[in-house]
């Protein structure tokens, strides 16, 4: 082969090489774009989702507070109404001693 022959096959495997990249290369790229683009989109929805999420335990987290502070206000309410019933039992049983001493 002298040069020319040699040059020819040179640019022949260059030519075959370029079709190749463009005939499969290029499009696998491609489909990877497109699927990291799809990635994308679906974590920025993940993410919107999370931080809805977080808005709402937030929330919660609010609305539990004020639900802790009645329920310790009840439970103020019902210690109090126990004392009340505690000192009119007492009563009740000072009187009827009293009743029994005074027959």
């Amino acid at each position: 082969m002298d040069v020319k022959d040699k040059k020819e096959v040179g640019e022949m495997i260059f030519d075959k090489l370029v079709e190749a990249l463009e005939q499969v290369v290029l499009p696998r790229l491609n489909n990877l774009d497109e699927e990291v683009g799809d990635i994308k989109a679906d974590l920025s929805n993940v993410k919107e989702q999370v931080s809805g999420l977080t808005q709402a335990v937030a929330m919660l987290d609010n609305d539990m507070g004020g639900v802790k502070m009645r329920l310790s206000s009840m439970e103020k309410k019902m210690d109090d109404r126990t004392d009340t019933f505690l000192v009119v039992k007492d009563h009740e049983i000072r009187i009827k001693r009293l009743e029994k001493f005074a027959v």
